[in-house]
């Protein structure tokens, strides 16, 4: 969260939505599963379903995600027009080829603009109905899904869309995943593990290998309860896996049969099966296996509290849950409301309290409506030889005052599309000197004399976007400008 705090004018959507799940999760037994501490606890199975009101909380957390954007969409683009996805996909520094082909088909984006605010309008009803529960909460999840979907497709967001699908995965039912299991179980797995009892990196690489390889119905036990599996491990100085069919694999020949019984390695067996490969294994097999001694994995170590304490924190866990679903719900619905009405006011020590825990939030993504504006960066520098370079990006030529041919491929990654898309706003203005010093002083760490740069101008060729693929006059907009000699 402290780096988050300290880099705002980069923050996306997706690193608030990921900061509220990783806060959340502090309180959420995730380490029980698919983990290191999962799996050297030595348990097989863990618990299939988890109920608590921080599972609750983190429910609720996702919904009002939903809930708020589509409250937030209330301008006529979004209720009337249908005109939102088209002004959206008009954002060229956002919009990718798909976008910029959708876009062509008013009829789709009409339709498209009303189905995104209808299934956020009804996203709370379709994840906490109370009956047929299981069905429609699996539609919602999967449709919100395909929605995310086919914004990572058309709008370069970020990992917004890929976030919330992870965190949308917390509404899969538990049915699903038990048939999965069920048919997993059928499919893979199946082994017997044997290692030496007198080596803990032994038993604690096996328990590893089960849980990080997805073989939940492997079987780990010490070869000395078997005289004739001891045998095989003392002959060969090696664990031993029995697969499915009896048959008994030591070395690296265990390793190829854990690989056919994982679902996540099996497709690598005939590439791990190459005679260059078994000889790579082998030794290395043989080195870990002649150092083991000297080898160490952590150890988890479980303390048991007393009744009485845990009856205290579990009151305590369960008021801060209520609290943080209050603060939330307030937060929310008071920038929703405060921003149209301007007669909410939040007391200070709340709104201090929410952003020094890292909870605030806004979920208005393309609300009331999205921009109506674009354009791009023409980002010169002067040299002491009188040549004009890109100082954006120095390998390309300078964009002229003609729109590039896709600009959103003009930036090299989404921190910097987020950065120079704020850079343009006037809520932004003071960073821009700094922006400036900044690439005086990079292109003079590494150039001098004739390359030496003397001056540095930001221009944002602005674009209105007009309704009916009307085109706007292209209007150069000077932000800023520095002279370099004094960049440190």
């Amino acid at each position: 969260m402290g780096i988050q705090m300290l880099n705002p004018v980069v923050l996306q959507g997706a690193d608030v939505l990921l900061r509220l799940t990783l806060f959340i999760g502090m309180f959420l037994p995730w380490g029980e599963v698919c983990s290191v501490d999962g799996a050297l606890s030595f348990t097989k199975t863990p618990q299939k379903r988890i109920y608590s009101a921080w599972t609750a909380v983190f429910l609720i957390q996702i919904a009002s995600v939903y809930l708020f954007a589509g409250l937030e969409k209330s301008a006529p683009e979004w209720t009337v027009y249908g005109t939102a996805v088209y002004y959206a996909l008009f954002i060229d520094q956002l919009s990718t080829p798909i976008g910029e082909f959708i876009r062509q088909f008013p009829t789709l984006t009409v339709f498209l603009t009303f189905s995104v605010k209808t299934l956020q309008a009804y996203a709370l009803f379709l994840l906490f109905i109370p009956f047929m529960t299981i069905p429609l909460r699996t539609l919602g999840m999967l449709a919100l899904m395909i929605m995310h979907l086919s914004f990572a497709l058309s709008l370069n967001l970020g990992l917004f869309s890929w976030v919330s699908i992870v965190a949308l995965s917390a509404f899969i039912p538990t049915c699903f995943w038990d048939f999965v299991t069920v048919r997993a179980r059928q499919k893979y797995g199946n082994l017997t593990i044997y290692y030496d009892a007198e080596c803990g990196f032994c038993k604690k690489s096996c328990y590893l290998i089960r849980t990080f390889l997805l073989l939940p119905n492997a079987t780990i036990i010490p070869a000395q309860t078997n005289p004739t599996i001891l045998h095989i491990m003392q002959e060969y100085d090696s664990w031993v896996v029995v697969d499915r069919s009896g048959g008994n694999s030591t070395t690296y020949g265990a390793g190829i049969a854990i690989a056919k019984a994982s679902p996540l390695l099996f497709f690598f067996v005939p590439l791990l099966e190459q005679a260059w490969m078994r000889r790579i294994g082998e030794r290395v097999y043989r080195y870990v296996a002649n150092h083991r001694s000297l080898m160490c994995l952590p150890t988890v170590r479980k303390t048991t509290l007393p009744k009485s304490v845990r009856g205290v924190l579990r009151m305590a866990s369960i008021s801060l849950a209520i609290l943080y679903v209050a603060s939330v719900v307030f937060w929310n619905y008071a920038s929703y409301v405060g921003v149209r009405t301007r007669v909410i006011t939040l007391p200070p020590l709340y709104t201090d309290t929410m952003w020094k825990l890292g909870l605030v939030q806004s979920w208005r993504l393309f609300a009331p409506y999205p921009p109506k504006d674009d354009g791009w960066y023409i980002v010169s520098g002067t040299l002491a030889n009188g040549e004009t370079v890109n100082l954006f990006d120095s390998s390309l030529p300078l964009p002229g005052s003609r729109k590039p041919a896709n600009v959103s491929a003009l930036y090299p990654d989404e921190r910097m599309r987020t950065f120079m898309m704020n850079l343009s706003r006037d809520g932004y203005r003071d960073i821009r000197p700094f922006y400036l010093r900044a690439l005086c002083t990079d292109w003079n760490l590494h150039h001098g004399g004739e390359k030496k740069l003397l001056s540095a101008s930001l221009v944002f060729m602005h674009e209105a976007t007009l309704p009916d693929y009307q085109e706007a006059s292209i209007i150069p907009e000077l932000l800023g400008s520095r002279t370099c000699t004094n960049a440190n």
